[in-house]
């Protein structure tokens, strides 16, 4: 969405089971080179927090502000990622006690592992709040990644970063609440659904620089509700009400059949 006019200059459907950051850079390069942007800056809120998109912003001179992503908690009772200092000249990581954590491996994920010494960890004092490995180790993972993305992180503090994610709000946002106004209808089951209960327009709606604090604005009208009866069947056509059968007054009062025979 552009940010200048809030208008949407790219739809995208993705798979059910597919986040959105996958395939965020590509509709941004597809934009770029469709309407010729020239992007500065890019917010986005905090499911995009991916090492990923912030080396891709990185690459394309892009200057991103992602919304604040806190991390998954440990288990109760269990020291934190945090309490462990990165050391970039060692390539490793300092726990509380001052062991260094050297680096061991990297997975096809991109994180690389830094695992303690067992021998150490059996006899520290924090062993217990700090891993329940069977072998007394403590593994530290870092994405390969991980600079560009404390780099984008720190753009969210400035002044500037914090106009631009405002900004996000007043636009983005405001455009996904009406999408979402107005496809909640067609999303109910097919014999509740009914077209007159689409939301009228409310013109006294203004933009977010115009509206009066002092006066609420007026609720949205909606049409009348009506639902059809799914009780009431259509009249069979083949009903011996509407047509009778060619014998039903004889075997209904056989004995004046009989009589009118006899007096013949």
């Amino acid at each position: 969405m552009d940010g200048r006019c809030g208008i949407i200059t790219d739809t995208f459907a993705t798979p059910a089971n597919m986040h959105d950051s996958i395939v965020y850079l590509g509709r941004l390069d597809r934009q770029v080179e469709r309407f010729g942007f020239v992007v500065a800056a890019a917010g986005l809120d905090a499911g995009y927090a991916t090492p990923g998109i912030a080396k891709g912003l990185e690459d394309r001179n892009i200057r991103g502000v992602i919304g604040y992503r806190n991390p998954t908690p440990p288990r109760p009772g269990k020291m934190r990622k945090s309490a462990f200092v990165h050391e970039p000249d060692r390539d490793g990581y300092r726990c509380p006690q001052g062991q260094l954590l050297p680096y061991a491996s990297t997975d096809r994920g991109g994180y690389r592992h830094y695992r303690s010494d067992p021998a150490i960890c059996r006899d520290c004092p924090l062993a217990a709040s700090c891993t329940s490995n069977a072998k007394a180790e403590r593994t530290i993972t870092r994405h390969v990644w991980q600079d560009q993305r404390e780099r984008v992180d720190a753009n969210r503090l400035t002044a500037w970063g914090k106009a631009i994610y405002r900004r996000r709000k007043e636009t983005v946002e405001r455009s996904f609440a009406d999408a979402k106004q107005l496809v909640r209808p067609s999303l109910r089951p097919l014999p509740r659904a009914n077209p007159r209960r689409l939301p009228v327009p409310d013109r006294s709606r203004r933009p977010e620089h115009e509206k009066d604090r002092n006066q609420p604005l007026a609720k949205a009208q909606t049409g009348p509700r009506l639902r059809p009866n799914l009780r009431r069947r259509p009249p069979d056509i083949r009903s011996r009400h509407q047509f009778p059968k060619r014998n039903q007054s004889a075997k209904q009062n056989p004995a004046e059949n009989r009589r009118g025979s006899s007096a013949v």
